[in-house]
């Protein structure tokens, strides 16, 4: 099993392993090395182990896909947080296509609720690449072909430009005082401040 994504790829890729250990040898990145040198040693370090829970970068799928042919793959999530060392959220997205579209027989987890996760994954939950949780209640907005409409909702929600607003409603002009008359805020404020009348004056 490889899993990759922005956040949370070493704390998700140990609890795998704590899972998979029970059942004999497993090769696992557990330094946190996540790139191809790091899932490569930790394939050589385990060389009888017929299971594998492996850390990988983004950036470095399509090799470790290539090399280590795995059965799953774990897609968790894309964030803006290495901007200083990778590109925009949509262009690792299609990365990560390109290394998943060259391996078609390799079954994708990911959450069909995000669409930079759908996004990602060509043949996402619509073909049923998407797996979800082990029991689908009917009725349910969660699980493998059916939080495919959602997402897709969202994405059009942030991708589409927002509509325009109505312009406000204006307030009617008031009427200009004409000389000799009271002004009213004046005579409010005089009356505050024990100020005779005040008319509006005439120039």
């Amino acid at each position: 099993m490889v899993v990759t994504g922005t956040n949370g790829k070493t704390t998700t890729t140990h609890l795998v392993a704590a899972a998979l250990g029970g059942r004999g040898p497993i090769a696992h990145n557990a330094s946190g090395s996540n790139m191809t040198d790091g899932a490569v040693n930790a394939l050589l370090a385990a060389p009888t182990a017929k299971l594998a829970a492996l850390e990988v970068d983004e950036l470095h799928l399509g090799e470790v896909l290539d090399g280590a042919q795995p059965a799953v793959v774990v897609v968790l999530n894309r964030s803006r947080d290495q901007l200083d060392r990778v590109s925009e959220v949509r262009e690792v997205a299609r990365t990560v296509r390109r290394a998943l579209d060259a391996h078609p027989e390799t079954i994708v987890v990911g959450n069909a609720d995000d669409p930079t996760v759908v996004r990602a994954d060509r043949n996402g939950p619509a073909a049923g690449r998407a797996v979800g949780p082990p029991t689908i209640p009917p009725g349910s907005t969660r699980g493998p072909g059916v939080t495919a409409p959602r997402a897709a909702r969202a994405r059009t929600r942030r991708e589409s430009p927002p509509a325009p607003r109505p312009p406000a409603p204006r307030r009617p002009a008031r009427p200009p005082a004409q000389a000799g008359q009271p002004c009213p805020r004046a005579a409010a404020w005089s009356s505050r401040r024990n100020i005779g009348p005040v008319s509006v004056g005439s120039s």
